[in-house]
């Protein structure tokens, strides 16, 4: 008991590192920015028809620019993601149930390695897999490109391996 005390006041002592708080911020801040969103998702309720409409037609001409200027890959990447755009909007208030509670999750890891507790970075983890495999829960797996997952989870990696280069810090 304390040698806890001991090590708690050792840690006031040292300062929080300058990486880690500014890594929280920008978490603070996405999290922030997903809560939000995910609100005004659930309030606004279901696209119009029109506008999803208007969204397809978008992704098809870049898909087709794509295909005309050679590039089929991406041409591949812009249907799905066209398709799995109108799932998104059909399947609109999962989605912002998935997005708000996912965004807890993070907000409240980053929290947590704010206040100097390693317990936040495995609930960053876990927002950081969340986040990523949500998007199956909305969509069909058939409409969801490979390069999207691929991107974000390149994105969600380098943050957690960013936060762990702090896990000395925190007890």
């Amino acid at each position: 008991m304390e040698f806890d005390n001991q090590i708690d006041t050792i840690q006031e002592r040292m300062k929080r590192p300058v990486f880690l708080t500014v890594l929280c911020i920008l978490t603070f801040v996405s999290t922030g920015y997903g809560i939000l969103s995910g609100i005004l998702i659930g309030i606004s309720g279901k696209p119009s028809a029109e506008f999803i409409q208007e969204q397809q037609v978008k992704t098809a001409i870049m898909a087709d620019e794509f295909r005309s200027t050679g590039f089929l890959y991406f041409a591949d990447v812009m249907d799905k993601l066209g398709r799995m755009q109108t799932q998104v909007f059909e399947n609109n208030s999962l989605h912002a149930t998935i997005t708000v509670i996912v965004s807890i999750v993070g907000l409240f890891g980053a929290w947590l390695m704010f206040k100097g507790r390693k317990l936040g970075f495995h609930f960053y983890i876990m927002y950081s897999i969340a986040s990523v495999a949500a998007i199956y829960l909305i969509a069909s797996a058939v409409n969801i490109s490979s390069f999207y997952v691929i991107v974000n989870l390149v994105f969600a990696g380098i943050f957690v391996f960013m936060y762990s280069r702090n896990l000395k810090w925190m007890k």
